[in-house]
């Protein structure tokens, strides 16, 4: 049976804070109760399982292990001289792979080769790689890597008020980013600054955003592909509202949140420096917008679109 999946972890997290039984969460899981236990038992921390530390044991352990133990490239074996010796000769990772393999008929991954050079011999990529200053990604996946991703496509039709967009501004300087919601028909905006762009750091101010807004203001929240969203699924969980992901490349799936984060660079331009904004100066440029009149409201703002057509006044 595979391995428990971050989202399986999270869940086990969630249902041990509602006293469920480890028995009846391997029920709601589907797995044996010995899975359920031992997870707890080896990754809680004080008496306390929480899935994102569990997560980060796991791997360490996991990353001991392969470097220790189950490590492809050993020191000073055959494999080693060959790809010492190629990439001397100007080869490139995946030509040392392929080699290996027609010469042998030995399985090896152009991946395997990048991450032994990058590190046992960083000295050898400056000198004879060709793109020396750039990593290569050897951890990158497409779209499909979204646990539970629903598309745009499977959203109910949008025929009323209360339904969201997400998304991630950055700044030039890649230090800086603002977490942004809006509303689509009204174009309410809500915004926070992040620290980090990571998926624990965004989901966690998204749910601080949103749980300023009533339970039966949120129907759907649509967000675009990027990394930073991977852990959309606990916003269904705590939050209670249906995400969805627009296509790759198509901002215009998007066009409210797109539009209003346009808007928000009046105030904080693409070069400015965000070290010292807080999140009282960000709420003020944020009631501006949605006190400003915008022409497609027939000029009237998103807080007076509210409350003359659904008597909802947001703080």
């Amino acid at each position: 049976m595979p391995h428990l999946t971050y989202p399986e972890c999270v869940k086990i997290q969630v249902l041990l804070d509602e006293a469920y039984s480890h028995r009846k969460i391997a029920i709601k899981l589907n797995r044996w109760n010995s899975t359920i236990s031992n997870e707890i038992k080896r990754y809680s921390v004080n008496w306390k399982y929480i899935a994102s530390i569990a997560r980060v044991i796991r791997k360490t352990k996991r990353a001991i292990v392969n470097c220790l133990v189950h490590r492809r490239i050993q020191a000073d074996s055959d494999l080693e001289k060959f790809i010492i010796e190629n990439i001397q000769q100007y080869w490139s990772p995946e030509q040392v792979a392929g080699n290996w393999k027609t010469e042998t008929w030995e399985s090896l991954s152009k991946d395997t080769v990048y991450r032994y050079i990058h590190l046992r011999h960083p000295e050898l990529i400056k000198k004879y790689f060709r793109r020396k200053w750039k990593k290569y990604k050897y951890w990158y996946q497409p779209v499909g890597y979204i646990f539970d991703r629903i598309s745009i496509h499977d959203r109910p039709k949008i025929d009323s008020v209360w339904n969201w967009e997400w998304d991630t501004m950055r700044w030039a300087k890649r230090k800086w980013w603002f977490a942004t919601f809006n509303e689509i028909e009204s174009w309410y905006l809500l915004a926070a600054p992040l620290e980090h762009r990571n998926a624990s750091s965004v989901t966690l101010k998204a749910q601080i955003l949103f749980k300023k807004i009533p339970q039966d203001l949120k129907k759907t929240l649509t967000l675009d592909n990027g990394r930073e969203f991977c852990e959309h699924y606990m916003m269904r969980l705590l939050c209670w509202v249906e995400t969805y992901f627009a296509d790759p490349w198509r901002p215009g799936q998007r066009g409210a949140n797109e539009n209003t984060n346009w808007l928000l660079r009046q105030f904080y331009p693409k070069w400015a420096d965000l070290w010292s904004v807080t999140q009282e100066e960000l709420d003020y440029y944020v009631e501006l917008l949605n006190n400003r009149p915008r022409k497609r409201l027939w000029y009237i703002s998103p807080i007076e679109y509210l409350k003359r057509n659904y008597c909802v006044v947001l703080d």
